[in-house]
């Protein structure tokens, strides 16, 4: 097995033919990214390359290459022989991914037969927008802010709050937890752009207040299992609204119903490089990435869908998504198909 290669897109560089600029001081910063890139197996001109972009001497980064790996010893090849298998691994299954010219996310926009689904996307774990879709799925095509608000002003929901205080509000959502009535909520998402409130899956609305609302929803034909146990959540938020990025135990399709998302898709195989922590989150922030702290981000596959009113997306298991609130948004997500959807 050779060792961790660059991603297609990038350019490995020969350490000769670098000009020879003044020695740049390596902060403790800088030096952990080496140790990063070191522990995970990369070759010594991929991390040359990946610091000379932030203006570091080739020669100081290569001679603090080697020094780490002498330092570390045993336990640093052993670490480096596992993450250059994965890295390895990932590198082939984005070379065939490129090879095969077909976009990171598929999109379609006609019907789509269930069969189609389940053996094109839902089996073979790979995205797909389906635009459209709301088109005679009823009673979706009846729900607004304007219909859930004559029909539930004056109820309680629950919702989480000053979200924009911390940074826990996903991994301790209890923290936040708040009752307000549905009408004082509706107002303030529709008044500014924010990341203070949501209303969440995790806040089960739709077994609580709005549990009438759930109970005349529809199954999309052929594809999910609206059941009386669970499997349909209700998401609403202001413009401006995050949910960090993470993956889910189980495959989900998140229905657009009014408003937009933009959603940052990234597959399974590239985990290494997005810093897992709590088991389902990264340390990624996507609004502001620190390349410093975070230099593996670099080699991750993206990609990037916007839903507008009428849209939904398939999610598979595993593929990590940061999402953006466009404006403000009623959604629905459903984690019930009727094909198996759990996972040891």
């Amino acid at each position: 097995m050779g060792a961790a290669s660059m991603p297609q897109n990038s350019s490995s560089i020969n350490i000769a033919t670098r000009p020879n600029g003044g020695m740049t001081d390596l902060t403790e910063r800088i030096d952990t990214s080496i140790m990063q890139l070191v522990l995970a197996g990369f070759p010594h001109d991929a991390i040359v390359h990946h610091l000379g972009k932030r203006g570091v001497d080739p020669c100081a980064a290569l001679e603090v290459a080697i020094k780490l790996e002498n330092r570390l010893g045993d336990v640093a090849n052993f670490q480096a022989m596992a993450q250059q298998k994965i890295h390895w691994m990932a590198s082939v299954t984005r070379q065939l991914r490129h090879s095969s010219g077909k976009p990171l996310v598929e999109e379609c926009s006609k019907r789509i037969e269930p069969e189609v689904f389940f053996e094109r996307y839902y089996f073979c774990n790979r995205p797909v927008v389906l635009r459209n879709v709301l088109n005679g799925w009823e009673p979706f095509i009846d729900i607004s802010f304007t219909s859930l608000l004559r029909e539930f002003s004056n109820c309680l929901v629950e919702v989480l709050d000053n979200c924009d205080s911390g940074t826990d509000h996903e991994t301790d959502p209890d923290k936040y937890r708040r009752s307000v009535l549905f009408s004082v909520f509706v107002e303030r998402i529709m008044a500014d752009a924010t990341d203070s409130v949501y209303l969440v899956a995790h806040n089960h609305n739709l077994d609580g207040a709005l549990a009438p609302l759930r109970r005349r929803l529809r199954n999309l034909s052929g594809i999910t299992s609206v059941e009386s146990d669970g499997g349909v959540s209700l998401w609403m938020g202001p413009a401006g609204s995050i949910t960090n990025l993470h993956y889910d135990s189980v495959n989900s399709l998140h229905l657009q119903v009014q408003g937009s998302k933009r959603f940052t898709l990234i597959p399974p195989d590239n985990s290494v490089f997005v810093y897992p922590y709590h088991t389902f989150y990264s340390r990624i922030n996507l609004r502001s990435i620190d390349t410093a702290a975070f230099p593996l981000f670099e080699f991750a596959d993206r990609a990037e869908v916007v839903l507008e009113p009428g849209d939904a997306l398939f999610i598979p298991v595993g593929w990590w998504h940061h999402v953006v609130g466009l404006a403000p948004t009623l959604c629905f997500g459903f984690t019930k198909f009727v094909k198996p959807n759990t996972y040891p």
